[in-house]
């Protein structure tokens, strides 16, 4: 009996004593694996520059709307991973990039990037306002015979309901003094704090690249024969301010029309809703928010 357990015992220790060389070399070579991966985003920051590396690349995607067919020269890069994830109205696109350098093919890190779109979401009416409806607004609306040409009240923050990122309102519009500077070749959004005025027979924008015009605590008119593609924001900093919209019949916004506030007595407005032109707005690159996505760096592959 005791010559059974001794042959027991005796394998059983080598196993142990084997397990226990196994457990030190495999945490040897996670400490050592560790120490590597802390010193890569160091040592390719100072060879390759890699930082500078990814925010070029991030500003490819940017203006390209993540199409990646263009790459800088100097580096070694391809995307492992496109997702379009569909949301209400569009999409996000998230975009997955393995970054390396030419003189270094051993190393490489990966990183992601979001697109989605400012405009969070199309008002489905042709004008959208803080209230139901305003006595001093004389209002001539043209729509698809499914929808209604009346106001349709949003009593939260036009802003928050409009966009996905409210507080990108003062830094990703240009601004400009007055009116005067836009024409149809004008796409985007623009804000002005002034007056703003379209002449006789100017042309804002177009169906395919309309603007979102932003107005401020200011008035805003159009004059005979004039055309606005897109949506105007008359926006102003208390629903209590009176500003005035003087749209006549003989001129035209092809849109939608956002209003915050209470109109000046006298305001006219004559719009065309136009889905279409809402939604070449909405999908417009630069109208686009796009950022790294936090977290999502990794030093190996």
């Amino acid at each position: 009996m005791k010559r059974n357990t001794g042959s027991v015992l005796i394998p059983l220790l080598i196993l142990m004593i084997i397990c226990a060389g196994g457990t030190a070399y495999v945490t040897h070579l996670i400490s050592v694996n560790s120490q590597q991966a802390l010193g890569l985003r160091t040592y390719l920051a100072s060879r390759t520059s890699t930082d500078n590396d990814l925010k070029s690349v991030s500003s490819l995607l940017k203006e390209t709307g993540h199409d990646v067919s263009i790459l800088p020269s100097d580096v070694v890069s391809h995307i492992t991973e496109q997702q379009i994830l569909p949301i209400s109205q569009g999409s996000i696109v998230l975009t997955s990039v393995v970054i390396g350098h030419q003189d270094n093919q051993l190393t490489s890190v990966a990183a992601q990037y979001v697109r989605y779109p400012w405009i969070k979401q199309l008002p489905s009416q042709p004008i959208v306002s803080t209230s139901q409806s305003d006595p001093a607004l004389s209002m001539h609306a043209h729509s698809l015979s499914q929808v209604a040409s009346t106001p349709v009240a949003y009593p939260q923050n036009l802003k928050s309901w409009l966009l996905s990122a409210p507080d990108a309102l003062n830094t990703l519009p240009q601004t400009i003094a007055d009116c005067t500077e836009l024409d149809a070749s004008s796409q985007g959004a623009f804000i002005v704090d002034g007056e703003c005025t379209i002449s006789e027979e100017q042309v804002v924008g177009s169906p395919t690249q309309p603007v979102l015009l932003i107005v401020r605590q200011s008035h805003f008119s159009m004059q005979d024969n004039s055309q606005l593609w897109g949506i105007l924001y008359h926006t102003a900093s208390s629903e209590n301010d009176l500003s005035r919209i003087d749209v006549p019949a003989t001129a035209a916004i092809s849109g939608a029309v956002l209003i915050d506030h209470k109109l000046a007595p006298g305001s006219t407005l004559n719009i065309n809703y136009a889905p279409g032109v809402l939604a070449s707005l909405r999908t417009l690159p630069s109208l686009q928010l796009h950022h790294y996505v936090a977290g999502s760096w990794r030093d190996f592959q």
